[in-house]
């Protein structure tokens, strides 16, 4: 019996044999309530990030979490739709730009404004960092809050301080505009 991609059943990570690519491409493909965006966006980014290690042998998956935390506490004031899809794009902030999944898939998976904000988190390769923050800063979207996360968490790590001015000059500059 066959069945439509509306009425199959959540198969998790862990059962899918292939590339991390695959398994994010199988989760980008479920339909999934409102509700189910920031958890359908931790299991996507867990794929993704399965394995994965920082410089200093940091799972990937542990910064992303953070973030996330940091998010959740920013971002109490948005209403219930716009806080699920800035945790959804939180728990996903690196997942293109890493290369695990592209905008469009997202853009297809996730209602709202969950693409726009991966886009302007995503740099370009042809970017400088300069230009990438003020594209975040410009974006007129949530992803401001989850750049303020990300940079916050990066600076408190081990072995920031080769990009503590990096990242300090961008966490002014966004911040900036916030005040």
């Amino acid at each position: 019996m066959s069945t439509s991609k509306h009425t199959q059943e959540f198969v998790s990570p862990e059962k899918i044999s292939g590339d991390v690519n695959a398994e994010v491409a199988l989760l980008l493909s479920k339909e999934w309530h409102v509700t189910d965006w920031a958890e359908r966006a931790r299991h996507i980014a867990e794929a993704a990030h399965d394995g994965d290690t920082d410089k200093n042998g940091e799972p990937i998956i542990d910064h992303v979490t953070r973030v996330v935390e940091a998010v959740k506490r920013s971002a109490w004031s948005l209403s219930y739709k716009d806080r699920q899809a800035v945790i959804a794009a939180a728990w996903m902030h690196d997942v293109v730009e890493d290369g695990h999944a592209d905008l469009f898939d997202i853009a297809t998976s996730f209602p709202g404004e969950v693409a726009p904000m991966l886009n302007a988190l995503t740099r370009r390769e042809s970017e400088t960092y300069a230009d990438y923050i003020g594209r975040v800063r410009r974006s007129g979207t949530h992803a401001v809050l989850i750049k303020i996360a990300d940079l916050r968490d990066n600076l408190g790590r081990p072995g920031a301080d080769l990009l503590k001015r990096r990242y300090t000059k961008a966490l002014a500059s966004i911040e900036g505009d916030l005040t």
